[in-house]
């Protein structure tokens, strides 16, 4: 689900002239976006889409209108197809579930984009859209090297994310040298600095870095297995059901388009390598659209 569970405490509370400054950056961010739903002969009739968003949080999604991120751009295009145009909710969705609590389910937007389409998330609180992907972990590693299953970590030293599913998974294997991590951006430092063999940490973010940091220096596997792969969907609010149907009926027109921002944020969307099952992680340590 929408973020990393670290919470950051804000220590400097912003003044005047920051606070109207952000202001006018949200205002003006979110008439940018409004203008391809707009040029492509939206509904004016019709309130925007309002989606749910984190302002830094790539590739999922950013306040840069270059670079608004997969979820983002996902949600124009959902909007687009819907003849809306779309406007922002932005906030940290490093908090988990309250995130959607005090956003989604508080109606300050419509739709989040990305939430893990599981059945005990949220309880019947959130209607989930048909799915839009498939996202979970993933083996990092040098390209010409073989990496099929758990097997082949043998005598290898594994980057692990702390209290994630990888981690639980290879506890019990002696024959595989664990490295905590906290982060993937720490797993793909180790990996780089030749700390660690396989980076095994959140899909999502290695790809997006293994693109914008590291050139398209390594492979990044998809893994499947009971707490590593989960469908995602767009999330709506229980009393939604129209808007959510709405949206289901364009998304099959969409999906090749999807299909292209995955690869255009470097996120891993290939089929998968099978693990054996473990128990899954209680608590998430990066994951964007990671359940916790």
């Amino acid at each position: 689900m929408p973020v990393s569970c670290i919470a950051r405490n804000e220590l400097r509370t912003p003044s005047r002239n920051t606070r109207l400054e952000h202001a006018i950056r949200t205002v003006l961010l979110s008439a940018l976006l409004m203008v391809p739903a707009l040029a492509a002969g939206a509904d004016e009739t019709k309130p925007p889409l309002r989606l749910c968003a984190d302002p830094s949080n790539l590739p999922f999604s950013s306040d840069d209108p270059g670079k608004p991120g997969l979820y983002l751009e996902i949600g124009q295009a959902v909007a687009q197809k819907i003849g809306r145009t779309v406007s922002t909710n932005w906030y940290k969705s490093y908090f988990g579930k309250r995130t959607v609590r005090e956003t989604l389910l508080s109606k300050q937007c419509d739709a989040m984009v990305g939430l893990p389409l599981i059945d005990d998330f949220m309880g019947p609180a959130v209607i989930f859209s048909k799915p839009i992907a498939h996202e979970g972990y993933a083996l990092v590693g040098s390209k010409d090297r073989k990496l099929a299953g758990i097997d082949d970590l043998r005598g290898l030293r594994v980057a692990v994310q702390y209290q994630s599913t990888p981690q639980n998974l290879l506890a019990l294997r002696d024959d595989i040298r664990k490295v905590t991590v906290l982060s993937p951006e720490e797993g793909m430092a180790a990996l780089e600095q030749g700390k660690v063999d396989i980076a095994f940490i959140w899909a999502p973010v290695a790809g997006w870095l293994n693109k914008t940091s590291y050139g398209d220096k390594y492979q990044i596997v998809s893994t499947e297995g009971d707490g590593l792969l989960w469908a995602t969907a767009i999330g709506f609010a229980k009393a939604s059901g129209a808007l959510r149907d709405e949206v289901d009926g364009v998304l099959p027109g969409l999906q090749g388009e999807i299909a292209a921002l995955f690869a255009k944020y470097g996120v891993p969307n290939s089929a998968p390598v099978k693990f054996g099952e473990a128990d899954r992680a209680t608590t998430s340590s990066v994951g964007a659209s990671e359940p916790v």
